[in-house]
């Protein structure tokens, strides 16, 4: 899929948003239910990445292709009685002994949701994952609740841990299989939240920039974070192309 059918088919407006959100190098959880089109969405954004950089993905399932020319491929090894003989924790490991830009984590199911989240925390920007969930706000529970899989944190308190993940990520985009009018289904983004690195009453604070209202999603007029627009100037874009990003003026990506 590639950048402009995924601004038709998935998101027409955010799409510059998320080009942007991508080349600024921002960490992003992709969240959504079963079917809901998280692999073909990662796909889609992975293929936005700078050529420049060197690129691990790891699936337990070999579905994503990626266009950078310095890219690894690893893939889970499972036993036939369906256990893991070489797992996400494994991989993750392996990954960062290959020195990548960037770490692009399939579907995570486990408590390599922890590694990959220390990864993103320790210079390892532009992370991007999926996760299952239910909801937009589900997102970042979800991965809360795999991260808790990993021994690593089994004494941290549940403020600390999420207070670290909200730390990790900036960027959490929802995903859902909507049923049309004639009966059929559209794949289709329908909330994009920023991850401004809070946390209130054991709750990731999130700020909506796009949610979806009368059949569209449309940018709620909420601006980023500072820290988020710190990231997205150091990458060379300046505050009008935030702006044009958000309101959706022109494709940036052309």
């Amino acid at each position: 899929m590639t950048w402009s059918s995924l601004a038709t088919a998935f998101a027409p407006l955010p799409a510059s948003w998320l080009w942007l959100a991508v080349q600024s190098g921002l960490a992003i959880v992709v969240g959504g239910a079963t079917s809901s089109g998280k692999t073909n969405f990662l796909n889609a954004i992975g293929r936005e990445m700078s050529t420049q950089l060197r690129v691990v993905v790891i699936e337990d399932t070999r579905e994503l292709d990626l266009v950078v020319p310095d890219k690894v491929y690893l893939v889970t090894v499972q036993h036939a009685d369906g256990t893991r003989a070489i797992n996400q924790r494994q991989l993750v490991a392996n990954a960062l002994r290959m020195r990548p830009d960037r770490i692009v984590l399939g579907e995570v199911r486990d408590g390599a949701a922890w590694d990959a989240v220390k990864a993103a925390r320790t210079g390892h920007d532009g992370t991007l994952l999926t996760v299952h969930a239910e909801s937009a706000d589900d997102i970042l529970t979800r991965l809360f609740q795999l991260c808790g899989e990993a021994p690593e944190t089994s004494n941290m308190t549940e403020a600390t841990l999420r207070g670290i993940i909200a730390s990790a990520f900036q960027c959490v985009v929802f995903l859902e299989r909507r049923r049309q009018a004639d009966g059929g289904y559209r794949r289709c983004v329908t909330q994009i939240n920023e991850v401004n690195g809070f946390v209130a009453d054991g709750v990731s604070n999130q700020l909506p920039l796009f949610q979806f209202a009368d059949g569209a999603l449309m940018w709620t007029g909420n601006w980023p974070h500072p820290r988020i627009v710190k990231r997205i100037r150091d990458a060379g874009f300046d505050e009008s192309v935030i702006q044009d990003a958000l309101q959706g003026r022109r494709e940036l990506w052309r």
